[in-house]
């Protein structure tokens, strides 16, 4: 029977089930009982994870055929066969979401007073108004760029909106027709309010990508514009850092960071209906062919839109807001330590209030009795109070240590940035590993109690960001269990010190089972443990007592752990299995 578990085809392909995971975000803008402006939200999310996906994923994708691989993946994919896959499955899916955009979306978002109007279909006095708008916040941004033999083909930026302008032939070379870039300044504002003879016309706009295309002609003076076409690349954003060549982990992300702007485009969306010498000249200079060009029906970017969410409408058009409650224990108390001491506390985001693990840190960052906090961070928000809070503990003279995440996907400049500004108060930033990110949550707080030192940890499955534990599913734990306490001190020291972490004995499971009592990590033994897990349910499986299991994940793509589960459902083991995003099981 285990002969029949070992093929790849009963593994799916994690692009083609993240895609999937990406339409189930696009049926929640499809739903019926979503929102108008919830709707917009979701076809905005649905945007901009196909960006990042992208970027990423098919990215990488593109570097591996670039080099010439052809491994398969689990499911027995090569990359090529991948992209092609991608491609097919995307296109499918964002026709859908422009279908639902332009449908059901704009339509409803009309009935809740917001428009966005062509410029065409507007009045001669609101255009004048827009011209105005135009000559004077506008037109002085904008940079005509001209291709010919004294003006070379221009970089386009990854993600960045231009404008492709073609000209009348030249009567001198009909083989030669002109053609020139403008790119639509990001510094700007997207959404441009229509103003009326009594000032503002409320929730009514423009795109300013439309009203450059307007005035386009204002750019190029005694040239006859044929065409006048928006489109945008995306270009690989993945990167790989070898050990053995970085010398400053800090130093190496900011490089590759700065080199990003020149990365292979791996994909081009153009506005429907773009002639096809146009397509044909984007192509050769971007070194892609038309397999990696989408034709989007209606404006480029959703996720550009999403400011209107933030109208002030009636609330009809949004979910009723969400309250998150403060845990019982730790209602009214002002001395969380005292609580977390006599038990446990279990918190359940987004039902139970991020607050309370705000509280928790500015609790130790003011406590005379804390001596040192050391924290974990990987994706934090902009005007984090949790950084605020470390900031301040240090300046208060505590020890401060934070393990700052600074190559998590997108967030490198920020977390960078926190960096340099925790160094500015006194606190010792630390980068981790080069080989692996640091994705553990934790935060370790140590406080003088009479004659002893206590340990108080945080641990978390979610981020440190007071945003996203508004809408993510998240367990945390608040607890002074000194098993834990003391693994967790382990932890930190084995992140920040000197150790045999990226090879040698301490990978060895004996010695990770001697340092560590109470919790498990990975990449060293939470494969191995879950295993047993799954192991042990199958051992005891009767057809009168069946096995249980049930688990909750984020993402499901281990090979080892995926054939381990379909034996166990073979063997009688009754799964539940919650999987949020990626899951290859079949």
């Amino acid at each position: 029977m285990e002969s029949n578990l070992k093929g790849p085809s009963l593994l799916l392909n994690r692009e083609l089930s993240w895609i999937e995971f990406n339409r189930r975000v696009l049926e929640e803008a499809e739903d019926q009982e979503t929102p108008a402006l919830e709707k917009l939200k979701f076809i905005s999310i649905f945007s901009s994870n196909l960006d990042e996906f992208f970027q990423v994923r098919v990215g990488a994708l593109a570097r591996l055929v670039q080099a010439g691989v052809i491994d398969p993946d689990q499911s027995g994919m090569l990359p090529k066969q991948q992209i092609d896959a991608i491609a097919g499955k995307a296109r499918i899916y964002v026709t859908q979401q422009y279908h639902c955009f332009q449908h059901t979306v704009l339509p409803l978002l009309k009935k809740a007073g917001i428009e966005i109007h062509a410029v065409d279909s507007l009045d001669k006095k609101e255009i004048h108004k827009l011209n105005d708008y135009f000559e004077n916040q506008v037109f002085p941004i904008l940079t005509p760029l001209a291709v010919d033999a004294g003006h070379p083909f221009p970089f386009l930026g990854n993600l960045r909106l231009n404008l492709m302008i073609m000209f009348k032939e030249s009567p001198t070379n009909m083989d030669a027709q002109p053609y020139a870039f403008v790119e639509v300044p990001s510094v700007l504002q997207r959404l441009i309010r229509i103003m009326d003879e009594k000032g503002k016309k409320e929730h009514h706009f423009v795109l300013l990508e439309d009203l450059v295309r307007s005035s386009i002609g204002s750019l190029f003076p005694g040239m006859k514009i044929t065409n006048c076409v928006p489109f945008r690349v995306t270009r690989n954003q993945d990167y790989d850092l070898h050990e053995d060549s970085v010398l400053d982990l800090l130093k190496s992300v900011e490089a590759e960071l700065k080199d990003r702007s020149n990365k292979i485009a791996v994909r081009l969306e153009v506005r429907e209906g773009v002639p096809k010498k146009m397509l044909q000249i984007l192509c050769k200079h971007l070194e892609m062919d038309e397999t990696n060009v989408y034709h989007i029906p209606g404006p480029l970017n959703l996720c550009g839109l999403l400011p209107l969410y933030d109208l002030p409408v009636s609330p009809i058009h949004r979910d009723e807001p969400f309250n998150p409650r403060i845990p019982k224990r730790l209602a009214g108390k002002s001395d969380i330590f005292s609580v977390i001491r006599e038990s446990d506390v279990l918190i359940h985001h987004p039902y139970d209030s991020f607050a309370v693990v705000v509280d928790f840190i500015n609790s130790a960052a003011e406590d005379p009795d804390v001596l040192a906090i050391k924290q974990t961070l990987y994706r934090i928000d902009r005007d984090s109070p949790i950084v605020e809070a470390l900031c301040r503990a240090a300046e208060n003279g505590k020890q401060v240590t934070a393990v700052v995440e600074i190559k998590a996907r997108f967030d490198e400049e920020k977390n960078i940035d926190f960096a340099h500004q925790m160094v500015k108060s006194g606190i010792n930033p630390v980068y981790g590993f080069v080989k692996w990110k640091i994705h553990c949550k934790a935060i370790l707080v140590v406080r003088r109690e009479g004659k002893q030192l206590r340990r108080y940890v945080h641990l978390s499955t979610g981020n440190y960001n007071s945003l996203t534990a508004q809408i993510y599913t998240d367990v945390g734990l608040m607890t002074a269990d000194p098993g834990i306490g003391n693994d967790v001190s382990s932890l930190f020291n084995v992140i920040t010190g000197f150790n045999s972490w990226t090879g040698g004995d301490m990978l060895k499971p004996e010695n990770i089972e001697s340092r560590f009592k109470k919790i498990i990590l990975a990449p060293v033994n939470i494969q191995d443990r879950v295993i047993a897990l799954i192991e042990r349910e199958i051992k005891k499986s009767s057809p009168k007592k069946p096995g249980r299991i049930i688990a909750k994940m984020n993402a499901l793509i281990d090979e080892r752990t995926i054939r381990t589960l379909y034996r166990a459902s073979q063997a009688g083991v009754r799964i539940d299995l919650i999987v949020r995003g990626i899951c290859c099981l079949r």
